[in-house]
């Protein structure tokens, strides 16, 4: 079984970054407080049905297909915001950093930690539960998220720095590092480049057929 769990919710109030599964974990939101209610949850259920379990702590995941209605996802906003010439508002400093893993390699990395779990579930002949942080482990800030979208459109970001109560909640630095099936970490990744054009493309395909406002979308 896989469970999909917030590598920044659970970590954000630990400080020390970066952080890997031997890190303590410390949320500062109900968003991470639940997530570890559900990590303990699918172990409990692990260990009374004898189900192998792998808890996979997500970073920022991004990647084309995201629900554009919804004002999150700082790459897609990023995308969305500069293809429409609308200003984007921003609550975080230009140094946050931030590690963005494409969904595509989101999904391989579950599919070969699935893989070697069901490996050491049937060497051991036991029902492991193993947490893992998947990321691409490429810490990334803001600022070169927008200078990535100025350098593959050539068209600057029109940035609107903004105030929100939720800022505190925006942990500086949330750099990610791994220890647990470290192999599986060496598989090459998509760059920022190629999956920010992949959002980029998206975002122009649904325009075209559509079902965003194709004519801001330029």
């Amino acid at each position: 079984m896989f469970f999909a769990s917030s590598a920044g919710g659970v970590y954000a109030g630990v400080g020390n970054p970066p952080f890997d599964e031997d890190s303590p974990v410390a949320p500062i939101a109900p968003y991470g407080w639940n997530k570890l209610a559900q990590e303990s949850l699918a172990r409990s259920w692990s260990s009374e049905t004898a189900t192998p379990l792998l808890v996979g702590r997500l970073s920022n995941l991004y990647g084309p297909a995201q629900n554009l209605s919804k004002d999150q996802g700082l790459i897609t906003q990023v995308c969305l915001r500069a293809l429409a010439r609308q200003p984007l508002n921003l609550y975080v400093p230009l140094d946050t950093i931030r590690d963005y893993l494409f969904a595509e390699d989101a999904g391989r990395l579950i599919a070969d930690g699935l893989f070697r779990l069901r490996l050491e579930a049937a060497e051991a002949e036991t029902a492991p539960a193993v947490v893992k942080v998947l990321a691409s482990l490429r810490p990334t800030t803001v600022a070169t998220v927008l200078a990535q979208f100025r350098w593959i459109m050539k068209r600057p970001v029109n940035v609107m720095i903004a105030s929100s109560p939720n800022a505190r909640r925006q942990v500086r630095d949330l750099r990610m590092a791994s220890h647990v099936w470290p192999e599986l970490d060496r598989r090459p990744t998509t760059t920022l480049s190629a999956g920010m054009q992949s959002v980029i493309n998206s975002i122009l395909d649904e325009a075209g057929r559509g079902r965003i406002g194709a004519h801001a979308v330029l």
